[in-house]
């Protein structure tokens, strides 16, 4: 029921779980069971600025970084949305699949399996 970020971004994680793809723990206060989606924004930083990150960021201990809430956002709900800013459309990858797509709404379901199924054309 809030709105934790507004504005370009770098790069946005959502978790149900840890880990994603190629090992990069994204979301590491993740839990499974808890019924919560893990929300990690970086703000609109420099991409040579983050690869200084990258390392803490894959191994889970971004948090740990010295004034890393000034170059970042986190937070936990049962449903997270996204909505592009200044086009019709967005990125968004989910399981290593790329989409572009319009606004995302991703919602977390206690004790639940999530499926994502491609809308049809």
């Amino acid at each position: 029921g809030r709105e934790v970020h507004a504005g370009p971004l770098l790069l946005a994680t959502v978790g149900n779980g840890a880990f994603c793809g190629g090992g990069f723990e994204s979301c590491p206060y993740a839990d499974l069971y808890d019924g919560l989606g893990e929300l990690f924004i970086v703000n609109d930083i420099r991409r040579r600025d983050f690869i200084h990150l990258v390392p803490k960021y894959k191994s889970g201990q971004i948090f740990e970084v010295p004034g890393i809430e000034e170059l970042t956002k986190y937070a936990q709900a049962e449903v997270i949305t996204f909505e592009p800013l200044a086009a019709p459309t967005m990125q968004f990858v989910a399981d290593g699949e790329f989409y572009e797509t319009g606004a995302v709404k991703l919602e977390v379901m206690k004790q639940a399996i999530w499926v994502m199924v491609p809308a049809e054309d």
